[in-house]
């Protein structure tokens, strides 16, 4: 393995075709046939969830927060096991089959690919260990006695911010894989920028380039 080069990829939307938080959730509601729990987070994936997130915002609401509390009471383990059903499931249900052929092409030229998301430990370590990335960066969850509490660890949520917590131990930033906008500022420290997005939404990333990203080398790829 090449050490002085480093290739990060997203996860939700860019490795997969999934918001893996939100999905995991759901899965783990039924899985653990919980179903009061299951019907909350189908509730909050549906256009009622939606609308609530954009009236509520203003006050400080939040979606994600409102989904991990759904996972409050289980245990580590259990987080665990089922994470890793999910992994497998969703890698095969609903892969970006380029983001995985760019991810395995990276690979095999020997380059260190970190995987960089703001979805949960426990999800993030099992999509790292299949497809056999050298590292990642997630979000942790609090536990209290080996059981969730329902919260995420501010200290270590890395949603707007994965560049804080890139340990790239001198290598090369070279390349960056995302579709989310929120990463413009972990864009900005590489030196390939590619973008998975709709037609429909270029316009945005064209606004946070304009603002942000002027300077750097930055690569469409469509996903329609």
């Amino acid at each position: 393995m090449s050490t002085n080069r480093i290739t990060v990829f997203d996860l939700c939307g860019t490795i997969v075709h999934k918001n893996t938080t939100f999905d995991f959730i759901t899965f783990m509601a039924k899985e653990k046939r919980n179903y009061f729990r299951y019907f909350l987070a189908k509730i909050l994936s549906s256009f009622i969830g939606k609308a609530l997130y954009i009236i509520a915002r203003p006050f400080g609401f939040s979606l994600r927060d409102c989904f991990i509390y759904l996972l409050k009471g289980y245990s580590e383990d259990s987080i665990k096991i089922i994470a890793e059903l999910y992994a497998k499931k969703t890698l095969f249900s609903s892969p970006n089959k380029h983001a995985i052929e760019q991810f395995h092409q990276i690979q095999s030229s020997g380059e260190y690919i970190q995987i960089a998301s703001a979805s949960i430990e426990p999800i993030v370590k099992e999509f790292c260990k299949l497809l056999k990335a050298d590292s990642y960066v997630s979000t942790k969850l609090c536990f209290k006695r080996g059981v969730c509490t329902g919260k995420l660890d501010k200290e270590f949520d890395t949603k707007g911010r994965k560049e804080s917590f890139i340990v790239n131990n001198g290598m090369r930033l070279n390349k960056v894989f995302t579709d989310n906008l929120d990463d413009f500022n972990l864009c900005f420290k590489f030196d390939y920028i590619f973008i998975y997005t709709k037609r429909k939404h270029k316009k945005k990333w064209d606004n946070v380039i304009a603002l942000y990203l002027r300077s750097k080398n930055v690569n469409f790829l469509y996903l329609d």
